[in-house]
């Protein structure tokens, strides 16, 4: 239990906290007339306590008049509900508030505020009121300008972009802006409302297989309920005709002083549609050309080939029997008859080997060792190379992933042709690998004959030789090895100088591990 002495003392410090904090008062009252803004403030619970002179003399009416009911009085109707819940909010977190709003003067014209409320704390940071400030900002806000102009300034600016463009107000999907290109769009239809407010689906929308949509999933009825379109593709039966659409949207933040809204973009893709349509279409007929075409040219190559082999029996026949028995001319004529057979069958066969070479559905990808691939191109090469005491060596060789029996065919036209085309000295060839990023590339150097580098390109043609008859071949066998190479995504070069040997290159994909 307390002594007398220490209750009168508890007492006395009451008192002089209630003085200290009407001398506070009346001090905080004092400054808030002597400063030139609209000054207010208010107890711990936000009900206002004060306003100076400054508020009175703005409003016309007395000070009483705001003590409780706050700015209501004078404030717009419109911004009364965002200020409350704003103002509300700061007492019960004790934060700063910071808001804007239209008050009335002593003639009922609103002019623009910015307010601010403070809190007040003691040692413990419990707030014991607030002290607001209300600044007049209207003529700031007209220095940039009204809000009704600032929305014509956006809508003029989305008027002159070449995509259709269209606002619609979320939840309502009422389409509250339609820009010039839409409009034109719509062949500037006279049943598109002018007034957004009147605006209504007014075409037939479709998806991209033609099917009607309803009206429950139009783009801006999408939009409006939260959903974020890119890239959705319809057809739109318009005045002008059928058009492509696509599809996106995002959302508008409140500004302005409207509510958030969707914009939804429309861009007129018909063209491109009906361009790529075409390239597909062409693209499938050229695939069936091809097609048509490597059947033609193996039941070509097929079928020709008994006749020719009966012309050739034939002439063999006739050349057996007859020569050294009919003149001279007749014993030649007969000779160039069986060489042209043979030149024909040789030719025939060539020509089904370069319509097989480059068919990717007839290969068998697998793992292959180059090593061995050049070794089976010298088996079947084996007459030739020790006719003319050829030389073939290799370096290590990478394993790739490529049909072993065609890749062996590069290597069989390659050292074929270093054979075939040598210089007065024994052939020699060398196959040496080296890596090159994500591919290996491959070169064939040989001491040949060589060739100038204008024909470098040439000699990769179909039927393209350097050399008249004097050395026989069709002129496909490299067009075939490039056919190959190219099949299994590499490429082929040559580099030459007459009488200096060639060099063949080609690259086939790196197989990772």
């Amino acid at each position: 239990m307390e002594s007398p002495e220490t209750v009168a003392l508890r007492n006395r410090i009451a008192e002089l906290e209630l003085k200290l904090g009407e001398y506070y008062a009346k001090g905080v009252h004092v400054l808030a007339e002597a400063v030139p803004q609209i000054v207010f403030t208010a107890s711990a619970a936000g009900a206002v306590e004060f306003v100076n002179q400054r508020m009175t003399v703005y409003t016309g009416l007395p000070a009483g008049a705001f003590l409780e009911r706050g700015l209501r009085p004078v404030m717009h109707p419109d911004d009364v509900e965002q200020f409350s819940t704003g103002y509300s909010d700061s007492v019960q977190s004790g934060d700063l508030f910071q808001g804007e709003c239209r008050l009335a003067n002593a003639a009922g014209e609103y002019r623009w505020f910015s307010v601010q409320s403070l809190p007040i704390r003691d040692a413990s940071g419990t707030v014991l009121g607030w002290v607001g400030t209300c600044n007049d900002i209207d003529d700031q806000k007209k220095a940039v300008g009204p809000v009704q102009d600032e929305q014509k300034w956006l809508k003029a600016a989305l008027d002159i972009l070449p995509i259709g463009i269209t606002i619609v107000e979320m939840g309502s999907a009422k389409i509250t802006f339609v820009n010039r290109c839409l409009r034109a769009m719509a062949g500037e239809n006279p049943l598109l409302p002018q007034n957004p407010a009147e605006h209504v689906e007014l075409f037939a929308l479709k998806d991209a297989e033609g099917n009607l949509i309803p009206a429950s999933a139009y783009p801006s009825v999408r939009v409006a309920n939260g959903e974020r379109l890119d890239g959705l593709q319809m057809r739109w039966d318009s005045p002008t005709g059928c058009r492509e659409m696509l599809y996106h949207s995002t959302l508008l933040p409140e500004m302005f002083g409207q509510p958030a809204a969707g914009i939804l973009l429309s861009q007129d893709v018909t063209l491109f549609v009906r361009d790529q349509r075409g390239l597909q279409a062409g693209e499938t007929a050229l695939a069936k050309s091809n097609e048509d075409l490597q059947q033609f040219v193996y039941a070509a190559s097929h079928d020709l080939q008994e006749p020719l082999r009966m012309i050739s029996g034939y002439l063999q026949l006739l050349a057996r029997r007859y020569t050294g028995k009919l003149d001279a001319d007749a014993d030649q004529y007969i000779d160039f008859a069986v060489d042209g057979a043979n030149r024909m069958g040789q030719l025939i066969r060539d020509l089904l080997a370069f319509s097989r070479a480059g068919n990717p559905e007839t290969r068998r990808m697998e793992r292959v060792a180059m090593t061995s691939v050049v070794q089976w191109a010298t088996m079947n090469l084996e007459t030739a190379i020790k006719e003319a005491e050829a030389v073939i060596t290799h370096d290590a060789l990478p394993d790739v992933t490529g049909d072993q029996a065609r890749l062996a065919l590069v290597l069989q036209n390659l050292i074929g042709n270093a054979i075939k085309y040598r210089s007065s000295l024994p052939p020699t060839v060398h196959v040496s690998a080296r890596r090159d990023g994500g591919h290996w590339v491959f070169c064939l150097e040989d001491n040949g004959a060589g060739f100038e580098m204008k024909h470098s390109e040439r000699i990769f043609g179909v039927f393209k030789r350097l050399h008249g008859k004097e050395i026989p071949g069709t002129g496909i066998g490299l067009a075939i090895a490039k056919k190959v190479v190219e099949l299994h995504k590499g490429r082929m070069w040559a580099e030459s100088e007459p009488g200096k040997g060639s060099r063949f290159y080609f690259t086939l994909p790196v197989e990772e591990q």
